[in-house]
């Protein structure tokens, strides 16, 4: 195992000892983990396929009844990740537009366009309602799960 295996897990585990006194269920806090994780990797971490790169996205759905204290759990790694300047964050409520905008917002201080972002949605059914899905929300997010190196939306 080289070194920098051992930070990720070290990290990995200190996240869980950090998040673990409260009821909420341990894997909740495990893939909270691993979201965080992967919106701070953003495009470090890539592998090439000849013709195309394939960027590890993760796509994290905690499906569980009510009262078993998900938003517990997300709102912990959510409070982490906003207070990172180099993440953007969809909250809630989203449009087509409003998501490429961010997007193509430049990073403070440079001209770099970095685009990935977090989108953080305690309840799906709020973001993902029958408006944002007929205005092509949906649609836009699988385009944008291939991070193509190039993209205009229009």
């Amino acid at each position: 195992m080289d070194e920098k295996e051992t930070v990720e897990q070290d990290w990995l585990e200190m996240y869980l000892s950090y998040s673990r006194n409260n009821e909420a269920h341990p894997e909740f806090h495990f893939w909270t983990a691993l979201t965080i994780l992967g919106t701070n990797l953003r495009r470090s971490v890539y592998f090439r396929k000849g013709y195309y790169t394939v960027y590890p996205n993760l796509w994290s759905l905690i499906v569980a009844p009510s009262g078993k204290k998900k938003t517990t759990a997300v709102q912990i790694g959510y409070n982490i990740v906003t207070k990172m300047d180099h993440v953007k964050v969809l909250a809630d409520r989203g449009s087509p537009e409003g998501l490429a905008e961010m997007l193509g917002e430049k990073e403070p201080d440079t001209e770099i366009i970095e685009s990935q972002a977090l989108i953080y949605a305690p309840e799906l059914s709020n973001f993902m309602d029958k408006a944002t899905h007929m205005a092509g929300l949906i649609p836009l997010l699988l385009r944008l799960y291939d991070c193509p190196e190039r993209w205009i939306y229009k």
